[in-house]
Parts: C-alpha cells; sequence; structure tokens
C-alpha cells in the first residue's frame, strides 16, 4: 500500500505544474503562445506540426495555415487523443494543441509539456485551455 502515497504526490506536482503553466504570460489576445493568427512566427512545436503535415499530404508548408498553437490541460496522458486498446494515466496533464488548415481542412497536432507534436485522428477536447 506504499504506492498510494507515491501515486497521490504525483499527480499533486501535475497539478501543481499545470497550474503554474496556466498562471504564466499574461493573455495577448494573439490566439496562444505563436501568436498564430496574429502575424507572428510560430512556435518551434508548431513549426515542427506544420513540416510534418506538409510532408504526410504532400504540399508546401506555406500552404499550411496555423489556425491555433494554445497550452491546455488534458484529461489524461492520452494528451486527447486515445488509442484503442492503450490505457492511460487518469491524470490532468499540461500539453500544447496545434490546429493547421490546408485547403479548409482542419488537423490537430497535440503534444506534452515537453514533447513533440503528433498527429491525432480523432481529437478530444482538453479539459482546459491555458
Amino acid at each position: 500500500m506504499r504506492a498510494a502515497p507515491a501515486l497521490r504526490l504525483a499527480v499533486a506536482l501535475l497539478v501543481a505544474a499545470s497550474l503554474t503553466a496556466a498562471c504564466g504570460d499574461a493573455d495577448d489576445g494573439s490566439g496562444g503562445p505563436s501568436d498564430a493568427g496574429g502575424g507572428g512566427r510560430p512556435s518551434e512545436r508548431a513549426a515542427a506540426a506544420v513540416d510534418d503535415l506538409a510532408r504526410h499530404l504532400g504540399v508546401d508548408a506555406d500552404q499550411v495555415v496555423v489556425v491555433a498553437d494554445e497550452e491546455v490541460t488534458w484529461s489524461d496522458s492520452s494528451l486527447g487523443c486515445p488509442q484503442s486498446g492503450m490505457m492511460y494515466a487518469q491524470v490532468l496533464t499540461p500539453g500544447f494543441r496545434t490546429v493547421l488548415e490546408v485547403d479548409g481542412v482542419r488537423y490537430r497536432y497535440h503534444a506534452a509539456a515537453e514533447g513533440p507534436p503528433f498527429r491525432c485522428a480523432d481529437p478530444r477536447e482538453p479539459v482546459a485551455d491555458g
């Protein structure tokens, strides 16, 4: 039964990290850390997602529009993209959501706070925006 206190501590640390991230820089109304939609440069994470989608679709990267690039909190460790047959830790998980668009079709990329973005075919909504 010693695992229970350790699990509680891990959950508390994840929640604290999530709250700390949410209390970061004030929102400037630009749509997220990349300044998506505000004319600024996309974050490294969004740029990696753009490159991945361009390769996947066989289009030039400048045809990919960053619609949103935002810090979010996922409801569990699946990062809003659960896979059938997998089990996920049921803890609030800080991360990011990047929404891209090509020819009117939107694509969603999710990421952990410290991880690369990945394309999510069946995305779930986060529990909170960053």
